[in-house]
């Protein structure tokens, strides 16, 4: 699995580093780490991509 920002204008997404728990019910839980918090009521966009 990869979590990376949106490319923007064909630049390639910075990667983000990531904890993944399969949680006992079933469910996949991902937290993505942000190099700097992210300001209350910005938006942000990642991609994930799971092989």
């Amino acid at each position: 699995m990869e979590v990376r920002s949106i490319a923007v204008e064909g630049v390639g997404g910075t990667r983000s580093d990531k904890s993944v728990l399969w949680r006992d019910d079933g469910r996949l839980e991902v937290l993505v780490h942000f190099a700097s918090p992210v300001a209350r009521g910005n938006e942000f966009q990642v991609l994930v991509e799971i092989d």
